[in-house]
């Protein structure tokens, strides 16, 4: 290949790639602008949200979740519950239903409910959230 060849296609190309760093940096920075307060986007479940962030009007508890916060040091009469789920599983609302239930079933026994599920998560993403909530709260 001759130098003035080399030449040309060096080029050519450069308008591209400066058009692809261009694309780039907009779609971070459309990207960064659109997202919600308090969102983090994590490789393992793609997002989550920080705890205690604020999102939808919701307050979020100590490990980024919808209801009670977890405790590592639990008494022997507490039952915590741990909700999945998807987009349902995200109300302040399914969290107060549920723990009024097992209040009138189980009487005298304190109930903590937590909802970790999200819009547009997967079983896969709810079993990761399971094993990362488990393995320090329940």
């Amino acid at each position: 290949m001759s130098r003035r060849l080399l030449g040309r296609l060096v080029l050519m190309g450069l308008p591209l790639l400066l058009l692809l760093v261009a694309v780039e940096i907009l779609s971070r920075l459309v990207v960064r602008s659109r997202t919600p307060a308090g969102m983090v986007f994590r490789d393992d479940i793609i997002y989550s949200y920080e705890p205690r962030a604020t999102v939808s009007g919701v307050t979020l508890n100590n490990v980024g979740c919808v209801g009670d916060d977890l405790q590592v040091d639990r008494s022997e009469d507490l039952v915590t519950v741990l909700l999945l789920g998807g987009s349902t599983s995200f109300s302040e609302n399914y969290v107060d239903v549920v723990r009024a239930r097992l209040l009138e079933l189980l009487g005298g026994i304190e109930v903590r409910v937590t909802a970790c599920g999200k819009p547009r998560y997967t079983s896969h993403v709810n079993r990761v959230v399971f094993e990362q909530v488990a393995s320090t709260y329940l």
